[in-house]
């Protein structure tokens, strides 16, 4: 613009006549103008500019604000430094979180100070520093976490750059992670928890891959069980069911996964029971509790979810009673005592043994569940007398009753019974041994009379020596004899010294003794039936229980008469 005024007045000024114009008011005119046009050109410059600045300053100031405004409402805390390290901002989150660490006693008095003036511990201070230079001698952003006293926080510092690309702040943004922090704790240490309870567990606990039939996981107590590592089962080469589970449980596994695991609902438990071989080559028995654990997009079943305990010793517990219960079974069988079972009620239980069958006559299916048949209906009394003595938890040792046979005969028998408690601990079972004394008795009553008859037989012989003829020994002999036994005569017979007749001696008849004199001899048969020449004959007793029918026939008319009487 000069330049064009200069060239344009010199111009002007040459086309005039010198003579006439004065030059001097020319240039004054001419630099008046030229002050006059550059003052309207600046003002117009200078107006366009402050016009620009003041906009641009009220877009910064409004941009400020709505920031300001975003920091103030942020529930996270915001914090500026300047490049001296001096703080020029922080918004509320941040007085409330870090209030009880600064000096001062309210937001306003934080401005302008530097974290050794703000903050009471000089650790924090020298972290905040360092943290702050690294940002202003790098321009690299700096994330990091920070622990003091009860208080986690994470944090950033960024790097705020001017239009020119220079650092001018460094903004700093915290995290309060306490809550987290406390609650990740808590976890790692219930995690810690329920690790330790489940590797130091009996229980095997696991996760089993259905499509790919291996051990997804499995607690300490399968190794210390089956002696494998858990590596070792946890490789994907490995197919438990084939190389570890015993040949007769691998199909059966597969029908329950098929038929039982596949069919559970969420929520819902199976069970079985299975052998697992041990890596010292023997077997343990499990037995398992298996849930969904993991089901695929379409909702079948992907994982399984079990615990296992181990039941070995309790398989081989119950082999043994097996074992032991057959065993007793073939002992109740064989033996000779009657051995059966009541309930509180005297009902037959379970037990009604062969011996029971012969000495009673009833077949075991006859008896189960009924009461014991054998006491006869006026014993009914005594029978339950027993029943409340093993039932208040007493025995019964040898205890004598007539009872009664299936087909009516009388049976002597002597009982011994015992209570057995059951879980609860009361009395549900009573065991009951039996011993035909049937036999005994008859022979005990035997017993009493040969001791009778020796007795008599003692005195008859004393009695006898001191007889002084044939007929006084009869007499006496006779005597004791009737006492002996129930008899209402007593005959004496002899052979003739030819052997052919039998010669009547002596006869003693309804207590009187008959004059044999004028009884005929009567000859002797060997081919008789007769008792009296069976007995010659064979030198066997013979019993004779019909001796009136016999001698109504007899040619013997003397002794008919008698006996008829």
């Amino acid at each position: 613009f000069g330049s064009l005024w200069i060239i344009s007045t010199d111009l002007l000024k040459s086309s005039l006549d010198y003579g006439t114009v004065n030059y001097l008011n020319i240039d004054i005119i001419k630099g008046l103008l030229f002050v006059f046009i550059t003052s309207v050109l600046f003002y117009f410059l200078l107006k366009k500019y402050f016009k620009a600045a003041i906009e641009s300053n009220i877009k910064l100031t409004d941009k400020e604000n709505e920031y300001k405004t975003l920091a103030e409402n942020l529930e996270f805390c915001v914090l500026r430094h300047n490049t001296e390290c001096r703080y020029e901002y922080l918004n509320p989150a941040a007085w409330e979180l870090l209030k009880n660490l600064l000096t001062v006693k309210n937001p306003d008095e934080m401005i302008g100070l530097s974290p050794e003036e703000a903050y009471k511990d000089a650790d924090i201070a020298k972290k905040v520093r360092e943290g702050n230079e690294y940002v202003l001698s790098t321009g690299k952003k700096l994330r990091d976490k920070l622990h003091y006293g009860e208080k986690y926080i994470s944090y950033s510092k960024i790097p705020e750059f001017s239009e020119q690309g220079k650092i001018i702040s460094v903004i700093t943004l915290i995290a309060d992670e306490t809550e987290i922090m406390k609650n990740l704790l808590k976890l790692e240490t219930t995690e810690k928890f329920n690790s330790h309870l489940v590797n130091s567990s009996h229980v095997v606990v696991y996760v089993y891959d259905l499509l790919k039939s291996n051990q997804v996981y499995a607690n300490k107590a399968l190794e210390r069980i089956l002696g494998y590592t858990l590596e070792e089962i946890q490789d994907p080469g490995m197919n438990i069911i084939k190389e570890l589970m015993h040949p007769d449980d691998a199909q059966r596994m597969i029908e329950y996964v098929q038929k039982e695991v596949m069919q559970l609902k969420d929520g819902e438990v199976s069970e079985f029971e299975y052998r697992m071989k041990h890596k010292a080559g023997h077997y343990c028995w499990f037995k398992s509790h298996d849930c969904i654990f993991k089901r695929d997009e379409n909702g079948l079943p992907q994982e399984i979810l079990g615990s296992a305990i181990d039941i070995t010793d309790l398989k081989n517990t119950q082999n043994e009673l097996k074992l032991k219960s057959e065993y007793l079974k073939s002992i109740i069988e064989a033996s000779p005592l009657s051995i059966f079972d009541l309930d509180t009620e005297g009902r037959i239980k379970s037990i009604w043994n062969k011996a029971s069958e012969q000495m009673f006559g009833w077949k075991a299916e006859e008896v189960y569940g009924k009461v014991l048949p054998i006491v006869p209906e006026e014993r009914k009394h005594e029978f339950r007398e027993n029943l409340n003595i093993n039932i208040n938890n007493h025995y019964i040792n040898g205890k004598e009753h007539h009872r009664k046979r299936k087909d009516g005969s009388d049976i002597d028998i002597r009982i011994y019974s015992r209570p057995v408690q059951g879980s609860s601990g009361q009395i549900e079972t009573i065991l009951a041994y039996n011993v035909d004394i049937t036999l005994e008795k008859k022979l005990l009553e035997t017993k009493q009379k040969n001791e009778e008859y020796l007795k008599v037989l003692y005195e008859a012989s004393l009695a006898a020596n001191r007889a002084v003829d044939t007929s006084e020994l009869y007499r006496v002999c006779f005597g004791f004899i009737k006492n002996v036994l129930n008899v209402t005569g007593i005959m004496v017979s002899l052979i003739t010294d030819d052997g052919k007749y039998i010669k009547y001696d002596s006869i003693w008849m309804n207590g009187e003794n008959i004059d044999t004199s004028n009884i005929p001899l009567m000859k002797l048969d060997p081919s008789g039936s007769g008792p009296l020449t069976r007995t010659i004959m064979t030198g066997n007793a013979q019993i004779v229980s019909d001796l009136e029918e016999r001698t109504k026939d007899s040619a013997n008319k003397f002794l008919w008469m008698k006996t008829g009487t």
